[in-house]
Formats: structure tokens, C-alpha cells, sequence
């Protein structure tokens, strides 16, 4: 199984920083959907581009296309590389911070923290830290 997983090993050997509680792990080829909870998803007009930059047990790290404000939640739909079905999981925004312009395309970076993770993504996150 650990070949199914691209796991960036350099940035799993790095210490935790300032608060970070739980080893991240970057993982490439990870498809992610946001979804606002409740009503909210209705009205989200122009749904952002999102990718990964990492994950934890805790929470995980995406760069995105339009800015997220703290406290905001979301159903975050994850599929792993490997794995066979999507999973999804509520999150809570933490931060997000401006990261950079690219051909007048502004990007952000939010880090989400899992609000009731499921056994599933348990499962998966200890399939990473054997990976690494």
C-alpha cells in the first residue's frame, strides 16, 4: 500500500512549529472539493480551485483561489491517492493568509482543522506516517 502514496519525506521530518501539534504530511495528487455547510453552498457562487499543500490527523493545509474567513465551515470532500473512495470530513477555518499573485491571479493559503474526523481519515493519516 505504501506505494500508492506520494509522500514528500523531507517535510514530514521537519519540527513542529509554533502551535502544530501533529506531524504534516504533503501529499501529491490529492483531489479536494470545499463545500460551505448547510445553505451557504447555495449561494457560493464562483467555488474556488483548491489544492493540498498538507495534512494531519489534526487538520489540513490547502491553497485555494479565493479567500476563506476564519471560523468559516466546510465538508471537505478528499480523495487520497491509493484509495478508492472520496471521503469527506467538516472542517473549521483557522486562518488564511495571501500567498502570491500569479498572472494577476491572487492565491491564498487556510489552514482547516477537522472538526469530527471519522475513523477513515484516522486510518489514512497513520497509513502516511508509516509511509514517511
Amino acid at each position: 500500500m505504501a506505494d500508492f502514496y506520494k509522500v514528500d519525506s523531507s517535510a514530514s521530518r521537519k519540527r513542529p512549529v509554533g502551535m502544530r501539534k501533529s506531524r504534516r504530511f504533503m501529499v501529491k495528487d490529492a483531489d479536494i472539493e470545499l463545500a460551505r455547510t448547510g445553505i451557504l453552498n447555495l449561494l457560493w457562487k464562483n467555488k474556488p480551485k483548491v489544492s493540498v499543500v498538507n495534512i494531519s490527523k489534526e487538520g489540513i493545509q490547502i491553497m485555494l483561489t479565493t479567500e476563506i474567513k476564519p471560523d468559516d465551515r466546510f465538508r471537505v470532500n478528499l480523495r487520497l491517492p491509493g484509495l478508492r473512495n472520496t471521503f469527506e470530513v467538516k472542517a473549521k477555518v483557522i486562518w488564511c493568509h495571501f500567498y502570491k499573485t500569479v498572472f494577476n491571479k491572487k492565491y491564498y493559503r487556510a489552514g482547516l482543522q477537522f472538526t469530527d474526523p471519522s475513523p477513515q481519515v484516522n486510518v489514512c493519516i497513520r497509513t502516511l506516517e508509516k509511509t514517511a
